[in-house]
């Protein structure tokens, strides 16, 4: 009877899902997003350490403090850490460190955990490693301090057994509407609610010959037209937005900033030719090249009376190093300590990828209304990212025009069979109003002047299933919605 009553608790606990050989509960899921690194060795990136095999492995170019992560897109607990260390090298990842963050660069990281010295991990399989810290961080790392550790894992991940939290929508901001060719901008999917679990999203171009665009949202501006760009929520295909994008060649208004050379002293090798001066010398085939591989920075001091928002900048790469350019960032800040080193400074935008060598590539920044007295290119790592040309430019109309302040509306959306009406309110002010509907091919398939009436009648006849761009511009700018045809 013993037996049986041992056997009834046993199964008991089986159905509540309490036992399970991996050490973690049934609700535990893995975090996904986009990979964060020091400078990657370009034989070894950062996937080799997301890809499931054990024979491959993550190798930074930094010999000690190198590190891989995640950006999780918005502040989750983390409860489990899986890792393999390389095969051959498993002593690289003693003294590692699990560490979370709510900056992208980590300089308000906390220890989540510490692995031991020697950390006596195996290869070929997985060690799992709880984290009792109960805090949420956007953006989590396993960091190396060993000297000439190189980072070198062959397969991390992170857990959590936080609530799935599903996304009820999205939207695209941008730098603008309007770019010139050439021309680099990052689009960001905002979702909402903003702790939505899986903010991945799919990126598409209506239109490649007018705008590519990234898996990461980074749009490249090929030639004249217009194109919309289409977010689509990975974890909901009915969660999705748009944004129009214009490629106009001669919609060049910013000024470009000038100022005193500033930045790190030096070189590496003291050579004088690759100081901070040689990316701003117009000789694409200079470069700076700074001292060390810590805290590097090149840009301009404006002056203290001539603070400017930072809209845009123009970069070329070292010409046989381009991908040093990856994870580098652009920075604004107003003061520098005794170290000649930035203070408090902002991050504007932060090269998800190598760019061409051999040209400037334009990169728009995310208006914000905050002003700066320093622009600056900075890494902090391998190579200090050897900038061989770079500019700062302020456009005072960029974002001005981007949105307006009245209010559509849409019903019914979606639209099966009749009419659709677009309902406008608060555009008394505004002058030459004009309706287009947009396919996702880029085609405008109607466009119409609105005068005397705020309401638009849409025909479903002779439209195909599918998602529309209905776009609405005046003098002072443009708002898009989207409509859905079936």
């Amino acid at each position: 009877m013993k037996t049986n009553r041992l056997l009834l608790v046993v199964l008991a606990f089986v159905g509540m899902n309490v036992i399970n050989v991996s050490g973690m509960t049934n609700a535990e899921r893995k975090l996904e997003g986009p990979t964060v690194s020091s400078a990657p060795d370009s034989g070894n990136p950062t996937q080799n350490a997301f890809d499931g095999n054990f024979s491959t492995f993550f190798e930074s170019t930094v010999g000690t403090g190198g590190w891989l992560g995640l950006d999780l897109g918005s502040p989750i607990v983390v409860s489990t850490v899986k890792l393999a260390p390389r095969k051959d090298q498993g002593g690289r990842i003693n003294s590692a460190k699990i560490q979370g963050a709510s900056k992208a660069d980590f300089s308000d990281a906390v220890d989540l955990f510490i692995a031991a010295d020697p950390a006596g991990y195996l290869a070929d399989q997985l060690s799992v490693i709880p984290i009792v810290n109960a805090a949420a961080y956007r953006y989590v790392r396993l960091l190396t301090p060993g000297q000439w550790s190189f980072c070198n894992i062959a397969e991390l991940e992170f857990w959590t057994n936080a609530a799935l939290v599903s996304p009820t929508a999205l939207s695209i901001t941008s730098s603008a509407t309007t770019y010139q060719v050439d021309a680099v901008a990052q689009l960001s999917a905002v979702f909402v609610p903003a702790n939505t679990s899986n903010q991945k999203v799919t990126w598409i171009s209506s239109d490649d010959k007018i705008a590519k665009v990234s898996a990461l949202g980074e749009v490249t501006c090929v030639g004249e037209g217009t194109a919309i760009i289409y977010a689509t929520s990975v974890a909901d295909a009915d969660i999705l937005n748009f944004i129009e994008v214009k490629v106009d060649p001669s919609a060049e208004t910013a000024v470009k900033l000038t100022g005193a050379i500033v930045g790190t002293v030096g070189s590496y090798g003291n050579v004088p030719e690759t100081t901070v001066t040689a990316a701003f010398d117009g000789d694409l085939s200079t470069f700076f090249d700074p001292p060390t591989n810590a805290n590097n920075w090149v840009g301009l001091d404006f002056g203290v009376t001539n603070t400017k928002p930072i809209t845009k900048l123009k970069i070329a790469p070292r010409s046989d190093r381009p991908d040093r350019i990856q994870g580098a960032c652009i920075i604004g800040f107003n003061a520098i300590d005794a170290l000649n080193k930035p203070i408090n400074p902002d991050t504007l935008y932060t090269f998800p990828a190598a760019i061409t060598s051999g040209k400037l590539t334009t990169v728009l920044i995310n208006v914000t209304k905050k002003v700066f007295r320093y622009g600056a290119f900075s890494r902090d790592d391998w190579g200090g990212g050897n900038p061989a040309e770079l500019s700062f430019w302020f456009d005072a109309s960029t974002g001005v025009k981007n949105t307006l302040a009245g209010n559509v509306s849409v019903y019914p959306n979606p639209l099966t069979n009749g009419n659709a009406v677009v309902k406008l309110s608060g555009f008394e002010n505004e002058r030459n109003i004009t309706l287009k509907l947009i396919d996702m091919n880029g085609k405008e398939v109607m466009s119409k002047r609105v005068t005397d009436s705020n309401n638009i009648t849409i025909n479903r006849n002779g439209l195909a299933s599918g998602l529309y761009c209905i776009s609405i511009s005046t003098d002072n700018g443009v708002k898009n919605f989207k409509l859905s045809v079936k």
